[in-house]
């Protein structure tokens, strides 16, 4: 993972060219090494009636790098499987430092997501982490394509 982000192959490129670059998986290099702090944080666990996150099979938490927030959400703020950028994706199998920030859970390992805008310039990026206990939890959990607007019918 040192060796990912002293790399600088990303440095300098635009969402599409990050979406197309084939290589080695880097554990989202482009997104540790963007010196923004996150502006928008979500928490996403299956059951959100449920407030304690140990009653959960696994939650998701997802960190997004905006320069403008206002906009964005005027627009509206969407992403699907297509943004995501599939080399960049890992599982950290110990209890590692994203895992000890989910605030005191049974959680042991997490998965690691990187999304990145598709608009020109980028107006985001973003990295998305789900947290489980068991591997099994983790390697199940996917991003679905977009519901289409027929879906939606009874």
């Amino acid at each position: 993972m040192s060796r990912a982000r002293n790399d600088k192959c990303y440095q300098d490129m635009t969402s599409s060219q990050i979406h197309c670059k084939a290589g080695p998986a880097i554990g989202g290099m482009f997104f540790h090494d963007d010196k923004r702090i996150p502006t928008i944080e979500l928490l996403f666990p299956p059951d959100p009636a449920v407030l304690n996150l140990n009653e959960h099979p696994w939650c998701g938490h997802m960190q997004v790098k905006c320069d403008d927030v206002p906009h964005l959400m005027r627009e509206g703020f969407h992403w699907t499987a297509a943004n995501m950028v599939q080399e960049d994706g890992y599982i950290e199998h110990e209890r590692g430092e994203a895992v000890i920030r989910t605030i005191r859970t049974q959680f042991t390992m997490s998965r690691h997501l990187f999304l990145a805008d598709l608009q020109e310039p980028a107006r985001w990026i973003a990295h998305l982490q789900f947290y489980a206990t068991y591997r099994g939890d983790l390697e199940q959990l996917q991003i679905e394509p977009p519901l289409e607007a027929n879906d939606y019918a009874p």
